[in-house]
């Protein structure tokens, strides 16, 4: 049995737990981050809901009229672009379609539409009429009914895969060509599941069977590459005249003797179920419930979008059974049970960042009140339920600080909500919040509160702060919920307060007490944004001027309620209202003149939340419907739609900065958007599918 430790023993444990505790609390604030969920593109799903006939695709097809066709699990339907024509059975009109599900689609050379189906083999719908004819003779063996690819190959005929094999149809009249079948092999029944036509004239076939070929002038099928291709899935002719073949265990490139080479992946074995090719060359590949690979074959970089059912837009986890690039660019996934889902192959122009951290409320957590740009680059945000935090955007993780904001507000648990932010010097942060205004450093991890006097003389009357700004000269303006404009010069300790009712130690004439946004001109003044006016502030003389909406002047400002604030590069002054954008054209000692946009003039919303311009000279602006660009020089907007990668269509007043970089950040009540200006045009999609 050991003794009892010795005082030296007792008091080094005693040292090296309160060593331990220190540390624990030195470090633990390092370790409060989470990743952040980015959505790059965005999937639009289209299901029953939005009037699909049933959520099984099996294949669509661009018709030369620019339609999209689809064959569903119950029937066939045309898509415009806006809505479905559903061609439905009819048992009293043998002119109409078969009942029960449409498999396969093709277009002949006379405009022609050809659908097949599982049960009833082949029907032609005429272009010239909309008259739709069955072309399968009676009697026909019952493994030719259940037709599962069609392709139509010029000058030859239409090429008809079944579980009989394939035949090559007469689109004249449908008459039969020649047939040739294949062994299932394993006691399965035979999926012929994609039809190819090579540069040489050779038809492949993807089958469960293999990779087959019939060359030109054959009479019988080829099996090529039976050593490493045992289940051919899909295939595709490349535009650089490459043969890709999807299986189940990988991709191949098919050599012009028949070897098949390994693309991808090269060290393992992954099942792919569909592949297509996009304008820039690129392979699609479907991963069975498992995401999309976008392949650079040249440079074989994989990158994989995985399912993602946290954010609206991500992709769906569903089985993929074709994928198609339309003649605009665009990509149709067809799937077994979500239906038809399109997605722009170059990605979305707005990134879209969100924080869906299990141990944080969602929708207070992604509710953005403001953004700002550090002199290192990092993007600090205000929220509703997180208090202050960082974002990464090499990481793509968020850094949380509302605790340390909480603890020295001295409130417990409750949730400092940071409405504001802005520089201060010295790598340190002023922040707006609903308990007062605080100086936060990073470095140091802590936050100092301004000191709160309800007299207004010494420190902060209301210490729920809507807007702040720190001027040129260092003197911070406060703008409160209930207690006017508060001028607080921290270098001398001096306080003064600008309201709507004049008192001791305050200035009179403020349209009205509650303060929304802020803005300093080039001579110093402060302009600030009211629910019932636009105020000027002569800091030298202590006075304010109030800009009011006169229904009788249509160059006054356009509403009353000012929401944001905004000085281009020129140095020309945007006002945005909760009833339209404006312009502030002249002032003189007497009048201020204002041009206005409205709804009816392109303005998505009349609420115009937040207002940055780029370094082309663009005013981009957050609405209640997205966000929209306004070329000045010919006064016209550009929407954008949640297509476009947004993270909602509302927005939040004065969540925006200018980066650096050049790109901008606006926050709304779903997270962040971040974009390049630059590399932003209007959409490429428009609908109608009609090109």
């Amino acid at each position: 049995m050991k003794g009892p430790a010795s005082p030296s023993a007792r008091l080094r444990r005693r040292l090296c737990r309160r060593l331990f505790v220190l540390l624990a609390a030195l470090l633990l604030p390092l370790l409060v981050h989470g990743a952040a969920v980015r959505r790059d593109f965005y999937f639009r799903a289209i299901g029953a809901e939005q009037g699909l006939a049933q959520n099984t695709v099996y294949a669509f097809m661009q018709d030369r009229a620019g339609f999209i066709w689809l064959a569903t699990g119950n029937g066939l339907q045309q898509f415009n672009g806006y809505d479905f024509t559903t061609y439905e059975y009819s048992g009293d009109r043998p002119d109409r379609p078969p009942e029960g599900p449409a498999s396969a689609l093709a277009e002949d050379a006379d405009g022609n539409l050809w659908i097949g189906t599982t049960a009833f083999g082949l029907v032609r719908r005429s272009r010239a009429s909309g008259v739709f004819q069955h072309m399968t003779a009676a009697g026909t063996a019952p493994g030719t009914l259940n037709v599962q690819t069609l392709l139509y190959v010029a000058r030859r005929g239409l090429w008809v895969g079944s579980e009989a094999g394939i035949s090559l149809v007469d689109t004249t009249d449908g008459h039969v060509l020649r047939t040739l079948t294949i062994a299932p092999g394993d006691h399965r029944a035979l999926q012929i599941r994609r039809l190819c036509s090579g540069d040489d004239g050779s038809l492949w076939l993807a089958t469960s069977a293999g990779l087959f070929r019939l060359a030109p002038d054959a009479n019988a099928l080829e099996r090529v590459a039976a050593d490493r291709i045992d289940d051919a899935r899909d295939l595709l002719l490349t535009h650089d005249h490459h043969l890709q073949v999807a299986t189940a265990s990988g991709l191949y490139q098919i050599e012009s003797d028949g070897v098949a080479t390994r693309t991808w992946p090269l060290n393992s074995i992954r099942a792919i179920s569909a592949l297509t090719e996009d304008a820039r060359g690129r392979l699609w590949l479907a991963l069975p419930l498992q995401g999309l690979i976008i392949l650079d074959v040249a440079s074989g970089e994989a990158t994989a979008l995985e399912p993602d059912n946290r954010v609206p837009g991500g992709l769906p986890d569903a089985v993929v059974l074709n994928l198609q690039v339309d003649r605009s660019g665009l990509l149709w996934i067809g799937t077994l049970e979500r239906g038809v889902i399109k997605v722009d192959p170059d990605g979305t122009p707005f990134r879209y960042v969100t924080d869906h951290d299990p141990q944080r409320e969602q929708t207070a957590s992604n509710y953005i009140r403001s953004t700002f740009e550090d002199r290192v680059g990092r993007l600090w945000i205000g929220t509703r339920g997180d208090g202050l935090k960082r974002y990464d955007t090499q990481r793509n993780q968020f850094e949380y600080y509302g605790a340390i904001l909480s603890k020295a507000a001295q409130i417990g648990d409750q949730v400092v909500v940071v409405s504001a932010l802005a520089n201060a010097g010295d790598d340190k942060l002023w922040l707006a919040t609903n308990h007062g205004v605080a100086l936060f450093d990073p470095a140091r991890r802590s936050a100092t509160f301004l000191p709160q006097d309800p007299s207004a003389a010494h420190g902060l009357a209301d210490t729920d702060i809507r807007s702040l700004l720190r001027a040129s000269n260092g003197t911070l303006w406060l703008g409160t919920a209930h207690e006017g404009l508060i001028q607080h010069d921290p270098a001398v300790n001096t306080w003064h307060t600008y309201r709507h009712d004049a008192a001791p130690g305050a200035s009179g004439g403020l349209s009205d007490d509650r303060v929304l946004a802020l803005h300093e001109d080039q001579e110093g003044r402060i302009w600030a944004g009211n629910r019932t006016g636009l105020n000027l502030v002569d800091p030298v003389q202590r006075s304010v001027r109030v800009f009011r909406n006169d229904p009788d002047d249509v160059h006054s400002l356009s509403e009353n309620v000012v929401r944001s604030l905004h000085a281009s590069a020129d140095g020309t002054l945007w006002i945005g209202t909760q009833g339209g954008l404006n312009r502030l054209d002249s002032l003189d000692a007497e009048h201020a003149r204002f041009t206005r946009w409205l709804t009816p003039d392109g303005l998505p919303s009349g609420t115009v939340y937040a207002i940055a311009d780029d370094r082309m000279g663009r005013l981009w602006l957050s609405t209640n419907r997205g966000i929209a660009t306004f070329d000045r020089a010919t006064g016209t907007f550009h929407p954008f739609t949640l297509a476009d990668g947004l993270q909602g269509m509302e927005y939040n007043s004065g969540a925006s900065a200018l980066l650096e970089s050049g790109d901008l950040v606006f926050g709304g009540v779903n997270g962040l958007n971040l974009f390049s200006p630059q590399a932003i045009v209007g959409s490429r999609f428009p609908a109608p599918v009609v090109f």
